[in-house]
C-alpha cells in the first residue's frame, strides 16, 4: 500500500500562512497558538502582523514552517526564529508570492500601460500562430 498523505499542510504551531482576510490582508504570520477548531493565534512579528486570533478561514496555509517554535511564543521568541530561519527570503522564492506580486503590479497598470500589454499579447500571439504554421506543413 503507498503511504502517501492526502493534506501536505496542516494547521500546526510555526506553520506559515497568508492572511485573505481583514486588516492585515496579503501579509505573512506565523501560527503561535491552536485555540480550537476553528480558530488560531497568528503573529507576524517582521511583517507588521500584530498577534492577534483569526480565523482558519482568514488565511491560506503555505509550505514554509518555523521550527522549533513552542506553544505560544512570546513575539520576541517569533521574531528570532523568523530572521534566524529567513522566512522572508523562502516567502519571496514560492509561487504563491510570485502571483500576489504580479496580481498587484497589475492592479496598479493606468490605461496606457494595459493598452501596452495588449500589444505585447497580440504580437506574442501572432509570433505563436507564425510557428505553428511553420512547423505544420
Amino acid at each position: 500500500m503507498v503511504n502517501s498523505q492526502l493534506f501536505k499542510r496542516m494547521v500546526q504551531i510555526g506553520r506559515v500562512v497568508l492572511l485573505i482576510n481583514g486588516d492585515f490582508k496579503n501579509r505573512i504570520a506565523v501560527i503561535v497558538e491552536i485555540l480550537d477548531c476553528r480558530r488560531v493565534v497568528l503573529d507576524g512579528p517582521k511583517t507588521c502582523v500584530s498577534r492577534h486570533i483569526a480565523s482558519c478561514n482568514d488565511f491560506l496555509l503555505t509550505s514554509i514552517m518555523v521550527h522549533s517554535l513552542a506553544h505560544g511564543a512570546r513575539t520576541g521568541i517569533v521574531a528570532k526564529r523568523w530572521d534566524a530561519q529567513d522566512i522572508t527570503a523562502q516567502w519571496n522564492k514560492t509561487t504563491m508570492a510570485k502571483k500576489l506580486l504580479s496580481r498587484q503590479r497589475r492592479a496598479q497598470l493606468n490605461d496606457f500601460e494595459r493598452f501596452q500589454v495588449m500589444l505585447l499579447k497580440k504580437q506574442r500571439r501572432i509570433e505563436v500562430a507564425k510557428t505553428l504554421s511553420v512547423a505544420s506543413l
